[in-house]
């Protein structure tokens, strides 16, 4: 019995990898499952974390994510840019990290917050609240990808802010290359293993 389950198990993988790299589902799903972006003029640019090489330099995601915010305030839409990023790699955190792209790029030090204690995107919400809030700051464009986006957004607004999503996506849409899609679908479906999580989280906290 145990041996049927696990080929049963082991057909649906092979199944839905099969879809996912030669069928245009797991574009479809993705564009349902994620956010768009509704950029406006707010207060302040709150970056998500993302990673790190082991080298020190930001990983690809944490740099699109980054460079976004960055336009985003040369574009005049928010002064502020609140970086995050816990991971530490070569001495280095991924908040500071950002930082010094940022700097390089002309942001001025005194728009530029840095916080690299945050692990989860609550304690990142958190984090950015003991930042802002004190200086008065309510609205934020929120940085990070379209698939974390939904959720991420929802806990930003539990925290207090009026938020307005900016995406920043490692994954083109549609992605066209079968290894991306298949690449795809591991985020997507990570993504919703996170949103359950949290939903469990929550019911239990109330």
């Amino acid at each position: 019995m145990f041996l049927k389950i696990c080929g049963v198990m082991g057909g649906l993988v092979v199944a839905v990898a099969a879809l996912a790299a030669y069928t245009p589902l797991v574009n479809i799903w993705a564009v349902h499952a994620g956010t768009r972006s509704q950029p406006q003029r707010c207060e302040a640019v709150v970056v998500l974390g993302s990673g790190m090489f082991p080298n020190g330099t930001l990983n690809n995601a944490s740099y699109r994510r980054t460079v976004s915010a960055i336009q985003l305030h040369q574009q005049g839409l928010a002064r502020y840019l609140v970086l995050l990023g816990a991971d530490k790699q070569a001495n280095v955190s991924e908040a500071a990290a950002r930082a010094d792209l940022a700097r390089s790029l002309g942001v001025s030090d005194a728009d530029i917050f840095t916080e690299s204690r945050g692990m989860t995107t609550r304690a990142e919400a958190a984090l950015s609240r003991n930042l802002l809030f004190p200086r008065g700051i309510r609205s934020i464009l929120l940085v990070t990808d379209s698939q974390h986006m939904t959720r991420s957004v929802n806990v930003f607004q539990e925290a207090g802010f009026e938020v307005h999503p900016v995406t920043a996506d490692e994954f083109p849409l549609p992605a066209m290359a079968d290894d991306d899609r298949v690449e795809l679908l591991y985020h997507v479906l990570s993504e919703y293993v996170a949103r359950s999580y949290h939903s469990l989280a929550d019911s239990h906290r109330r």
